[in-house]
């Protein structure tokens, strides 16, 4: 009988979006984030990516995929809208399943200011 072979995948945060403002909240909207091309681009997301969307004052959590939007924005649409608001700060965190294969990859940690304007992003190595 032939032995079967499982690789076995993790899944690491890839890209980190620090203390955005939140620009919009659209609750007419079936769901999703819509971030800045500045933004998905500096982090290293992709249009339909898995996020997790936090809260930095009240702690809420939201989990959705991202669409792209203008330089600067950031908007909550669908049922997150009811728990996040224009103005507040919020972290994005965009994963990626990696097996042991991989010979590496890259967190991307990517810093704004209060236009949500990319003033830094410190890219760390994941080695296996």
């Amino acid at each position: 009988m032939k032995e079967k072979k499982y690789i076995m995948q993790q899944t690491f945060v890839t890209s980190k979006l620090q203390k955005l403002t939140v620009t919009d909240a659209n609750a007419d909207y079936r769901g999703s984030i819509t971030l800045g091309r500045n933004l998905i681009e500096a982090a290293g997301l992709k249009e339909f990516q898995y996020v997790h969307v936090n809260n930095w004052k009240t702690a809420q959590h939201w989990e959705t995929y991202v669409l792209a939007g203008e330089d600067g924005v950031v908007t909550l649409n669908g049922p997150p809208a009811r728990i996040f608001t224009k103005g507040d700060i919020i972290f994005v965190l965009g994963f990626t399943d990696l097996d042991p294969s991989s010979e590496s990859a890259q967190h991307n940690a990517v810093f704004v200011n209060e236009q949500n304007e990319v003033i830094d992003v410190i890219s760390y190595d994941i080695n296996f």
